[in-house]
């Protein structure tokens, strides 16, 4: 037995651990909602309120969160490590050793990419809609709802993600989560600087007393303003992007006619040492001009 069938063993019998414990937290989950629901002694209710609230995640648990997708970390490790040890397996086959733990990395590395990128997307959906349920919100609270029912109120109107965290955080207020606590996991969890206003304010209003609707009104007008100056940064910016892409563009454009006229010389530099030396120089060039000017882009913030 070579090394690389025992991960692969190891990574089979990780899976069905985990699936064994992903069928007993469910079974756990069950047993806390028929608690909840069937009304028993206080004392049996008052102790699986805790158990119901949902715990604060870090990690790749919060981007799975973030991304907005239902699935739990022991699900995606339950299909990921499968998968995993399937293309090292194969990699491993046709390349040896050293690709397939390559590959497994590629793997991994794409995937939280994209966990991250959805995350962002599904960020940046909930502070664009952000002022609209601000402003159902005032207007519960102007036409005589509280607080909650002015919530429950803008969640009901709006769709989309806006909708399902302001569910989700009405929810866990249901649960017995007091709601500024409720509305800093949000904040938390998706990182908007809307999101995080929104928390703040709330919670001084909720600790102090006092009218809501004129801050939660300022609130709007601030994200909306900030909203607009970062439309007019984009386009101020979108040119330098521009011209940062095409000079990539013309780079590998070069590369492609010299081949194409010069194949000799082309030949020597990915066949020669000095030829590649020249090319890892040029590769290493270019990832940090790259790096550089998206470090100075993220710099000028709205």
């Amino acid at each position: 037995m070579t090394g690389l069938d025992v991960v692969v063993l190891c990574l089979l019998a990780a899976t069905a651990w985990l699936a064994v414990l992903l069928t007993q937290r469910r079974r756990r989950s069950q047993r806390v909602l028929q608690r909840l629901s069937s009304g028993g002694p206080e004392a049996e209710v008052a102790e699986a309120i805790p158990q119901a609230l949902p715990r604060q995640k870090s990690g790749a648990a919060r981007g799975l969160r973030r991304a907005g997708l239902q699935i739990s970390m022991a699900g995606v490790l339950a299909w990921g490590l499968p998968f995993l040890a399937i293309l090292a397996l194969i990699v491993s086959l046709g390349s040896g050793w050293p690709a397939a733990l390559g590959a497994t990395a590629a793997a991994v590395l794409l995937a939280a990419l994209g966990l991250k990128l959805l995350g962002d997307v599904r960020m940046n959906r909930v502070e664009a809609r952000l002022p609209e349920a601000l402003d159902l919100v005032i207007g519960g609270l102007a036409s005589g709802l509280d607080l909650l029912e002015a919530f429950t109120f803008a969640a009901a109107e709006l769709d989309g993600p806006i909708a399902s965290e302001l569910d989700a955080v009405l929810r866990q207020t249901g649960a017995g989560l007091a709601f500024p606590d409720a509305l800093d996991r949000l904040a938390q969890l998706l990182g908007g600087d809307g999101c995080q206003l929104l928390a703040k304010v709330v919670r001084v209003k909720w600790e102090i007393g006092g009218e809501l609707a004129q801050p939660l009104r300022r609130v709007a007008t601030i994200l909306r303003d900030r909203r607009r100056l970062k439309r007019r940064l984009q386009t101020a910016t979108a040119a330098s992007k521009t011209s940062v892409l095409a000079i990539m563009m013309i780079s590998y454009a070069v590369v492609v006619v010299m081949w194409l006229l010069y194949p000799g010389i082309q030949e020597t530099l990915w066949t020669k040492p000095g030829g590649r030396l020249i090319l890892i120089v040029a590769g290493l060039f270019q990832a940090t001009g790259l790096v550089w000017i998206w470090w100075l882009l993220r710099r000028v913030q709205v």
